[in-house]
Protein backbone atom coordinates (compact mmCIF):
# COMPACT_ATOMS: atom_id res chain seq x y z
CA UNK A 1 0.00 0.00 0.00
CA UNK A 2 0.49 3.46 -0.02
CA UNK A 3 2.22 3.61 3.54
CA UNK A 4 4.55 1.12 2.65
CA UNK A 5 6.21 2.99 0.27
CA UNK A 6 6.43 6.87 1.52
CA UNK A 7 8.26 5.01 4.94
CA UNK A 8 10.85 3.17 2.49
CA UNK A 9 11.25 6.56 0.93
CA UNK A 10 11.19 8.79 4.01
CA UNK A 11 14.17 11.17 4.42
CA UNK A 12 14.28 9.79 8.46
CA UNK A 13 14.35 6.12 7.30
CA UNK A 14 18.09 4.71 7.74
CA UNK A 15 17.81 0.75 7.09
CA UNK A 16 14.95 -1.83 5.42
CA UNK A 17 14.90 -5.08 5.61
CA UNK A 18 12.84 -6.93 3.25
CA UNK A 19 12.56 -10.89 3.01
CA UNK A 20 10.45 -13.42 0.93
CA UNK A 21 8.78 -16.92 1.39
CA UNK A 22 7.58 -18.90 -1.42
CA UNK A 23 5.38 -21.79 -0.17
CA UNK A 24 2.34 -23.71 -2.23
CA UNK A 25 -0.95 -23.44 -0.09
CA UNK A 26 -4.05 -25.75 -1.52
CA UNK A 27 -2.30 -25.94 -5.02
CA UNK A 28 -1.29 -22.63 -5.28
CA UNK A 29 2.16 -20.84 -5.47
CA UNK A 30 1.98 -18.39 -2.71
CA UNK A 31 4.84 -15.21 -1.98
CA UNK A 32 5.25 -13.84 1.37
CA UNK A 33 6.75 -10.49 1.68
CA UNK A 34 7.55 -8.96 4.62
CA UNK A 35 9.61 -5.39 5.15
CA UNK A 36 11.53 -3.88 8.41
CA UNK A 37 12.04 -0.41 8.60
CA UNK A 38 14.04 1.65 10.97
CA UNK A 39 11.20 4.12 10.78
CA UNK A 40 7.66 4.98 10.29
CA UNK A 41 5.11 7.53 9.19
CA UNK A 42 3.92 10.10 11.12
CA UNK A 43 0.15 11.94 10.31
CA UNK A 44 0.90 15.47 9.05
CA UNK A 45 4.69 15.09 8.39
CA UNK A 46 6.59 15.20 5.27
CA UNK A 47 8.68 12.23 4.13
CA UNK A 48 10.85 14.92 2.57
CA UNK A 49 11.96 18.99 3.86
CA UNK A 50 10.81 20.94 0.61
CA UNK A 51 13.96 23.01 -0.90
CA UNK A 52 14.56 25.05 -4.14
CA UNK A 53 17.53 22.67 -5.36
CA UNK A 54 18.73 19.29 -4.64
CA UNK A 55 21.46 18.92 -1.72
CA UNK A 56 20.53 22.60 -0.71
CA UNK A 57 21.06 22.20 3.14
CA UNK A 58 23.91 19.52 3.06
CA UNK A 59 26.29 20.67 5.69
CA UNK A 60 29.12 17.98 4.44
CA UNK A 61 28.83 19.01 0.55
CA UNK A 62 27.14 16.70 -2.10
CA UNK A 63 27.89 13.33 -2.91
CA UNK A 64 30.07 12.24 -5.54
CA UNK A 65 27.82 10.16 -7.33
CA UNK A 66 24.98 11.72 -6.90
CA UNK A 67 25.23 15.15 -6.93
CA UNK A 68 21.50 16.30 -5.98
CA UNK A 69 22.07 14.12 -2.58
CA UNK A 70 24.50 14.88 0.49
CA UNK A 71 27.57 13.26 0.92
CA UNK A 72 27.48 9.80 3.02
CA UNK A 73 29.02 11.86 5.67
CA UNK A 74 26.09 14.09 6.41
CA UNK A 75 24.83 13.72 10.01
CA UNK A 76 21.02 13.36 9.84
CA UNK A 77 19.25 13.39 13.65
CA UNK A 78 16.84 10.76 12.35
CA UNK A 79 14.71 10.94 15.66
CA UNK A 80 13.79 14.73 15.21
CA UNK A 81 9.91 15.06 14.67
Amino acid sequence: AIGHFTVMMSERNTRLGCAAARYNRDGWNQVLVACNYATTNMIGRQIYSSCDWGAQGCGSGTNGEFGNLCSTSEWYDVNSW
